[in-house]
């Protein structure tokens, strides 16, 4: 008997009379997805706060009153903030999907430290590689308020000649910057950021020059990955992920009609991919919901061939089956609730 809002649950969609010729029932299992709300805030600093809440949120939102600058990272079920120019009045509006669930002090605590103390500092590495159609990371230990272009020197080879490149901050880590440039393959790139090329948060500039040298990975030392999907319901949107060892690297949302999608120069390796049918349609992986008469969203996972260097892998995905029980695909794949559709 269900009990238990985090047990799993599932139910038809129609009424049925049981008798001796009924076929076999299906249900299709899911956890409902309950309301988000804010567990536990952890001071790590003034102005750093770790924020864990029930669940991975979804579309969430901030509002600060009389907060000067304000950053945010999402990792998991947990939200780490930083802010700066805060007194006793100042607040935190949190919202998820436009509804507000929580609203918190950010004042000033005494007996710990201050973000505003805190020195600015870049990643230690002196060498990368990136692949030709990728971004290089420039990673602090702050959040990234400005930086100067002419503070970053970027040279070919041996060439003296200073690169323009594209840099602006990472969406998903206020803390890194990305360079972007169209790397020439089998050349190496030397990288200088001098001293106050970049101003942190909290108003500190580097004090150190980052040095770093970025290889270009050879486009024939690659793979690219070609699906053509036959989706179960050609009225519906789909989203496929590519995942690496249950981890998700990309995701293509495919609207009705479209059918193909594609991973362009891959490292090769093992991967597979995980189809949403997005019913709803949202981009997300909706569960089911006994009291709206609302049927989990079909999850579908293929294991792909292994990719191979200087190669197409081309797949042709019909998906026939569904797992019986269905979880959140935010969350690592297991063999419990997850099944290779071949």
């Amino acid at each position: 008997m269900f009990s238990q809002v985090d047990e799993p649950i599932g139910f038809l969609p129609d009424l049925v009379t049981m008798g001796d010729s009924t076929p076999a029932l299906n249900f299709r299992l899911s956890v409902e997805r309950f309301p988000l709300k804010l567990k536990s805030k952890k001071d790590r600093l003034n102005g750093v706060k770790l924020l864990e809440f029930n669940r991975p949120p979804r579309d969430l939102e901030f509002k600060p009153i009389g907060v000067k600058e304000f950053r945010f990272r999402e990792k998991g079920d947990s939200v780490k903030i930083w802010f700066t120019g805060v007194d006793t009045t100042s607040q935190l509006v949190i919202l998820s999907e436009k509804r507000i669930i929580d609203t918190i002090s950010l004042r000033p605590k005494s007996r710990i430290p201050n973000l505003t103390s805190q020195k600015l500092e870049g990643d230690k590495k002196k060498s990368v590689s990136v692949l030709p159609q990728k971004a290089v990371p420039i990673t602090m230990n702050l959040p990234i308020l400005s930086w100067q272009d002419s503070l970053f020197l970027l040279t070919r080879d041996s060439l003296p000649e200073k690169l323009k490149a594209l840099i602006e901050i990472d969406s998903l880590n206020p803390r890194t910057l990305t360079l972007k440039y169209p790397w020439r393959e089998k050349s190496t790139y030397h990288l200088t950021i001098f001293p106050k090329g970049i101003t942190g948060i909290n108003g500190k500039s580097l004090k150190d020059t980052i040095l770093r040298q970025i290889s270009v990975t050879p486009k024939d030392q690659l793979g690219n990955i070609l699906l053509t999907l036959n989706p179960p319901d050609s009225t519906k949107q789909y989203v496929v992920s590519l995942l690496s060892n249950k981890k998700k690297l990309e995701s293509r949302i495919l609207p009705p009609g479209k059918t193909k999608a594609e991973w362009k120069l891959m490292p090769p390796g093992d991967y597979s991919l995980e189809l949403i049918e997005d019913t709803v349609p949202n981009g997300f992986w909706d569960s089911g919901n006994y009291l709206r008469a609302q049927q989990p969203e079909r999850v579908f996972v293929k294991k792909l061939e292994k990719l191979r260097a200087n190669w197409d892998l081309e797949i042709i995905w019909t998906p026939t089956d569904t797992p019986p029980e269905v979880e959140d695909p935010s969350n690592p794949p297991t063999d419990k609730n997850k099944k290779e559709n071949e």
